[in-house]
């Protein structure tokens, strides 16, 4: 099937071009499936560079975990001193991977108009918010019981990720919201 717009080979039974976003003529009753367009930057960012970003991003991190790059030069030392955070390290990488899998298919799944699809990637912020506490209050309690109180981990940088993650839920949610009838 072609899209009558940008003129781009779109899948049977979409609702929506993957590339322009225009409603696709269902050609039993030559009438659109949805509303009218709809302004769709957004929904584009998203498909085209935001999803594959978190992915890359969360590559690297499983790159970072397996090589102690939270640790810096010292890294050899406190894995010495702390066996137990490399374990709770390894368990983040594979968890990253998982994230960068779960970015990739939620791309595909929004890029048909599925509303797994968007379910999928609101549960992103999500799933960033779980793995950011469950990391640091892992590396919390191993290392709490070897330094002072005064001392503990800073959580300035988790609870601004954790207020920029619930932000970014609200908005996008709020934006899907209003497009739900696009997605099927």
């Amino acid at each position: 099937m072609t899209c009558k717009n940008c003129q781009s080979e779109i899948q049977e039974g979409s609702a929506f071009c993957t590339f322009c976003g225009t409603p696709v003529e269902d050609s039993s009753n030559h009438s659109p499936v949805a509303p009218a367009t709809r302004p769709m930057k957004w929904f584009k960012f998203l498909i085209y560079f935001a999803l594959f970003a978190n992915a890359v991003i969360n590559l690297y991190n499983c790159f970072a975990y397996l090589s102690g790059v939270p640790y810096g030069e010292y890294a050899s030392l406190v894995y010495g001193f702390f066996p137990s955070l490399k374990t709770i390290d390894v368990v983040m990488a594979i968890v990253s991977v998982g994230l960068a899998v779960y970015a990739i298919v939620t791309r595909i799944q929004l890029a048909k108009y599925k509303k797994l699809g968007v379910k999928m990637f609101l549960g992103i912020p999500v799933l960033n918010i779980i793995t950011q506490v469950v990391y640091y209050m892992s590396v919390s309690s191993v290392i709490s019981s070897f330094m002072p109180a005064s001392e503990g981990i800073d959580f300035t940088t988790v609870t601004v990720n954790i207020v920029a993650n619930i932000v970014l839920f609200v908005l996008n949610l709020i934006y899907f919201k209003k497009r739900e009838d696009m997605f099927k």
